[in-house]
């Protein structure tokens, strides 16, 4: 196959190594067009499998940690009605003594037993997030990993025969 660029000079041919003269421009218009030659489709590997697979992966456990995190990240641990319910709910006596206790304590108070349960639930999804965090690293890793070594360099296979 010749292109306009290389009318009237002489190439090699490609199967026999014999040198070949190439007729002027005029003369190319006259030749017979070579089919083109189709663009070999790039085949589905193992690597590629993982790529896919370690970016599944690490999208879900992205999208599982940040609705975690959403979901426990600013959420009271007790709720201001449920506060002015226990306060009104109980007699003038408790109250008093309960404000007593804490200003003589500072601001600290040991947490009721639902808040203690919502601040043990707060920690576990914490720790749960930072591991899909890290599976999601992982994943991700794997991914480029695979994607690197399916399109990275072929090796050829020679014919000795």
């Amino acid at each position: 196959m010749v292109t306009a660029g290389q009318a009237g000079d002489e190439v090699q041919c490609p199967a026999c190594h014999s040198r070949l003269a190439v007729p002027r421009l005029g003369g190319l218009a006259a030749l017979e067009q070579a089919p083109a030659e189709p663009t070999p489709l790039r085949q589905w590997t193992v690597g590629h499998g993982w790529a896919l697979a370690g970016l599944l992966v690490a999208a879900a456990a992205v999208t599982a940690a940040a609705g975690l995190r959403s979901w426990t990240v600013g959420t009271p641990l007790v709720l201001d009605g449920e506060i002015r319910a226990a306060v009104a709910g109980s007699d003038i006596v408790t109250v008093h003594r309960a404000y007593r206790d804490m200003a003589r304590s500072g601001v600290y108070r040991p947490p009721l037993p639902d808040e203690a349960r919502n601040q043990r639930i707060a920690r576990s999804a914490e720790v749960f997030s930072w591991l899909l965090w890290g599976v999601a690293a992982s994943a991700a890793a794997v991914a480029a990993i695979a994607f690197g070594m399916a399109n990275g360099p072929r090796q050829r296979v020679v014919d000795d025969g």
